[in-house]
């Protein structure tokens, strides 16, 4: 709160919401839709009940369910697949030792509370994705719990159970990445995160709008920032007319505007196609394709090119 309160308070006096646009089912902002969905990207979500249990252990298969910036590595989940095998050989043990009624006490079940309460109730809210990472932390502390707990359930007692659990658990976080750490980018400490070689026509438009994840990090070079407008499909549709309406108050009223609609990849016809389609519903507009142009830009490691393209009126609609 400490550190983000003025942008909340900024957010609040803005749109009538501090965490604009989303629970807007409960803060009520007249900017943006009442249904909670529509405010939350629902990518991150799991489709049925059984992806609740085990969707975090095999998302290198579902990649883009997981992260909005693409993987180098198809890395799988090992850590918290590890947990779950040894949390079901942990309760059969110790059930099938002491009975139903051992699981309600114990020290070690207000860790395992917790662990479960956090990933759940996090994944009912916020689905899974790169944020999750804070849970996972707890991954190796469950791994030397269990271990440690499944020795001293043996029968033959194990020597140095404490010693032995810690470098099992060790052993299971290396072979966790045994095929490499995820790696969405990583640049120079000297450098900004994003870095182009921006047209001056880009940087003196009227309005900018954004149809792909990769252009929207132009926002933070982009002065004024405001009349940067982000319609990919993420997070298109959240914003009521009112909202949109917002788009008015940046066009000049003495000249024709000067318009650009940015794609980091020019040949996405799912994002072409969205975007085509929002700005005729939206604003009356059509995308020049003769006009496109390209300018190259790096986001952390990775380099890439942006195309803009002019936007104009419809005829009849002007």
């Amino acid at each position: 709160m400490a550190s983000s309160g003025v942008w909340y308070y900024k957010l609040y006096t803005l749109f009538g919401n501090p965490l604009f646009p989303f629970f807007n089912n409960i803060f009520r902002s007249p900017y943006a839709s009442l249904d909670k969905n529509a405010t939350r990207d629902m990518m991150f979500f799991q489709f049925h009940g059984l992806e609740k249990i085990i969707y975090p252990f095999y998302f290198a298969d579902h990649i883009d369910r997981v992260v909005t910036a693409s993987n180098d590595k198809a890395v799988v989940c090992y850590t918290a697949l590890f947990c779950f095998v040894l949390f079901a050989l942990y309760f059969a043990i110790k059930i099938a030792k002491f009975g139903f009624k051992s699981l309600l006490g114990g020290r070690d079940n207000i860790l395992f509370l917790f662990f479960f309460l956090s990933f759940y109730v996090w994944q009912y809210v916020f689905g899974v994705y790169r944020y999750f990472i804070p849970t996972d932390l707890i991954c190796p502390i469950i791994f030397y719990v269990l271990i440690y707990e499944i020795l001293n359930m043996q029968r033959t007692p194990v020597y140095e159970p404490g010693k032995k659990a810690c470098w099992a658990a060790a052993v299971l976080v290396a072979v966790s990445f045994v095929k490499g750490v995820p790696d969405w980018g990583r640049g120079s400490y000297s450098h900004p995160y994003f870095e182009g070689n921006i047209p001056q026509e880009v940087k003196e438009a009227d309005v900018l709008f954004n149809a792909n994840f990769f252009s929207a990090w132009i926002v933070p070079v982009i002065n004024p920032q405001g009349h940067v407008i982000q319609i990919n499909r993420g997070l298109l549709d959240f914003g009521t007319k009112k909202y949109w309406d917002i788009y008015y108050t940046y066009l000049p009223k003495n000249r024709t505007p000067t318009q650009y609609v940015l794609f980091n990849d020019p040949n996405d016809q799912v994002a072409k196609n969205w975007a085509i389609t929002k700005f005729k519903e939206h604003y009356n507009m059509q995308i020049d394709f003769s006009s496109c142009k390209k300018f190259p830009v790096r986001l952390s490691s990775y380099k890439s090119d942006i195309t803009y393209c002019s936007l104009s009126v419809n005829p009849g609609n002007a």
